[in-house]
């Protein structure tokens, strides 16, 4: 795997990047920057490409909030638990101010059927069970930001402050934060996969 990691600096809050460091960016080369204590950046694919990730490497992960599924926002999301649409699939989740919470062991559940993280969804990772004051304030689908151009104000202080290491949001392309640089390692690395399974065809 032959991708090239290129790192950046920005301060906490701020909405640009305002300092390269090295080789001239590009957007093949951008996969990666970061802040004091986060890793992002925008890769090619989906949610259910890289989630396998996060479960895998996330020794503390314990519950998942989806803010946004199939471009319908929280708190719209909230009227889906109301239905059959997740139980019928055997799927076990509760709302929260209006977002879907999941632990673990539905949210593999959830990437398995095919019908439900379908693109633009963002699914929130967290190592606490109490997410009542855990909605972002901001949209991190790729249609309304990308990371690797524009960072939302405050992400990094509050995925601290919220006990939130890692953050997956896709659209056209996918966002990721995190405050853990073994997954950052790894989503980058799988998105290095991907594209040279495309190219094999």
């Amino acid at each position: 795997m032959d991708s090239v990691i290129r790192m950046r600096t920005i301060g906490i809050g701020q909405g640009h990047a305002r300092e390269a460091q090295g080789d001239q960016l590009s957007p093949e080369n951008n996969l990666m920057a970061s802040t004091c204590s986060m890793k992002f950046g925008t890769l090619t694919g989906k949610i259910s490409d890289y989630a396998t990730v996060v479960l895998d490497l996330s020794w503390d992960y314990r519950m998942v909030l989806t803010t946004c599924l199939d471009s319908r926002p929280a708190p719209q999301l909230g009227e889906m638990v109301l239905t059959d649409f997740f139980h019928k699939r055997g799927i076990n989740v509760k709302a929260i101010a209006g977002a879907i919470a999941m632990d673990k062991t539905n949210f593999a559940k959830a990437l398995s059927a095919q019908d439900i993280f379908s693109g633009f969804d963002e699914c929130w990772f967290f190592s606490v069970d109490n997410l009542e004051q855990a909605i972002f304030p901001y949209p991190v689908t790729t249609d309304a930001v990308e990371f690797v151009e524009n960072l939302p104000p405050l992400l990094e202080a509050w995925m601290i402050s919220t006990r939130c290491h890692t953050l997956l949001a896709d659209g056209c392309g996918l966002n990721y934060a995190t405050l853990d640089e073994g997954i950052a390692h790894r989503l980058v690395a799988t998105a290095g996969e991907i594209k040279e399974e495309r190219n094999r065809f």
